[in-house]
């Protein structure tokens, strides 16, 4: 099979030692994909009200997984877990990523705020 992979989910609870943990496993399952979601850790920098100030993720720590994956003949995949479960991570830790910091930003999603409001 050319495409033998796992999907990983970067929750707010999960540190880079589980994901590079993860990753080692995939590789020795001989696995060649490693598709990562990030659940709210993404920090963009252009919309920063879609991360977890505190528990986002850093360009360091993402090029330390892209070498990993690559010295172990892994590609890796990212997933943003954005327009589809706008809440980023809300089942993990009971929160939104966007509307508890952003209240005011409540208009943008369906009344539970699970989905955007895509019009």
């Amino acid at each position: 099979m050319p495409f033998r992979n796992i999907h990983l989910c970067w929750s707010p609870k999960i540190e880079i030692g589980q994901i590079e943990k993860d990753i080692r496993l995939a590789a020795y399952y001989k696995l060649n994909y490693v598709i990562l979601e990030f659940w709210g850790t993404f920090p963009f920098q252009s919309h920063p009200e879609l991360c977890w100030e505190k528990n986002a993720t850093n360009a360091d720590e993402i090029r330390q997984l892209m070498a990993l994956s690559k010295a172990l003949g892994i590609t890796l995949i990212p997933q943003f877990n954005l327009l589809g479960h706008a809440s980023g991570a809300s089942i993990d830790n009971g929160k939104h990523v966007v509307l508890n910091p952003h209240s005011h930003m409540q208009s943008l999603f369906k009344p539970n705020g699970w989905t955007w409001l895509l019009k």
